[in-house]
């Protein structure tokens, strides 16, 4: 109300009427229908500043990643974010983005970055330097391997899985667990680059997928909505290949890998949420906590979790951060504005 020029834009389904502040601010509020993923982020770059809103204290939201940061940093935009736990670590409050905790936190955040064009520049150039440095996709395979104790050194960058294999020392077979491919996960998204990105870097990767449908249905589905994976795609009947190491993603998968993997040294865990917490107190809790006892190598993605495991259940883990795809993810010319946008 304090800035007639400013437009704040709400992209998906959300009834302001259950709001009451909203009221009288008439064309200052601007709603449009949820958008494929792509054309959300070319929306993004028309705004100024970027805000992530999220409950405190909130288990649920707490396991939420530091992904609409870099995301905003990338369309060119500044970031206003709830002082979630992953938000701290990935934003320096005043230097590469705004944390806000209270009201009074997000009014002084907006003010600072509405009223000077100049600092809200200087606050998305400091921040994309830290994340494309911190969030470059292709350290995702090598943290991955480096964790998991698979690898003594960095993997050169290589074109192509046939090139790859003529420059590292060393191929792995490694096979991934996967719950039931659908479209839209981020969880799945994550899993799927890091074994696409291994495959590239000239590694055996294979895919044991849980479900019913076939198996060519599944590579189909990968190859649509992910990436264009090449290596072998099984439904999950039972058995497993031989590999030299096999990785849960979830922890439904954590009882199959133990299945197939009695020696817990073959075995890795890749946790990229306290997923007990996705359900109430009951069998399937249960059975989610009791995965973290079983022994495998534990590999946590991102700093929240890595935490979490440690602080709670006194469980080292190694760390992978987010990465960064630079292919979504790239500096475009900024478009002219017009007003001010949120």
């Amino acid at each position: 109300r304090d800035h007639p020029a400013a437009r704040l834009r709400i992209v998906g389904d959300l009834d302001l009427s259950e709001f009451a502040g909203f009221e009288g601010l008439g064309a200052q509020v601007e709603c449009v229908a949820a958008m494929p993923y792509g054309d959300m982020l070319r929306d993004m770059e028309a705004c100024d500043i970027v805000i992530a809103p999220l409950e405190l204290d909130n288990p649920y939201c707490e396991a939420k990643s530091e992904l609409k940061f870099f995301e905003g940093v990338l369309a060119g935009c500044a970031v206003v974010a709830s002082a979630t736990g992953p938000f701290r670590g990935a934003i320096t409050h005043g230097e590469t983005g705004y944390l806000a905790s209270t009201p009074r936190d997000w009014r002084a955040a907006l003010e600072a970055l509405l009223c000077d064009p100049g600092h809200r520049r200087d606050v998305n150039q400091a921040a994309r330097e830290r994340v494309l440095d911190r969030y470059a996709a292709r350290n995702a395979a090598a943290a991955f391997m480096r964790a998991a104790g698979l690898a003594d050194a960095p993997v050169p960058p290589v074109a192509s899985p046939a090139a790859a294999r003529a420059s590292v020392g060393t191929v792995l077979n490694l096979g991934f667990v996967l719950p039931a491919v659908t479209a839209g996960s981020g969880g799945l998204r994550k899993v799927l680059r890091i074994c696409y990105d291994l495959e590239r870097q000239g590694h055996r990767v294979s895919l044991y997928v849980l479900g019913h449908a076939s198996a060519a249905d599944m590579r189909a589905a990968i190859r649509r909505h992910y990436y264009p994976f090449a290596g072998p795609v099984f439904r999950y009947n039972g058995t497993v290949g031989a590999h030299d190491s096999l990785v849960a993603t979830s922890w439904e998968t954590a009882y199959v890998v133990r299945r197939h993997c009695p020696d817990p040294s073959r075995a890795t865990y890749f946790v990229q949420d306290f997923e007990p917490m996705f359900m109430p107190v009951g069998t399937g809790y249960l059975k989610a906590l009791a995965t973290y006892g079983f022994g495998f190598h534990m590999i946590a993605f991102g700093p929240w979790i890595a935490g979490r495991l440690r602080r709670e259940l006194d469980l080292p883990s190694d760390l992978i951060r987010f990465p960064l795809n630079h292919q979504a993810y790239y500096p475009t010319p900024a478009p002219l504005r017009k007003g001010r946008s949120v």
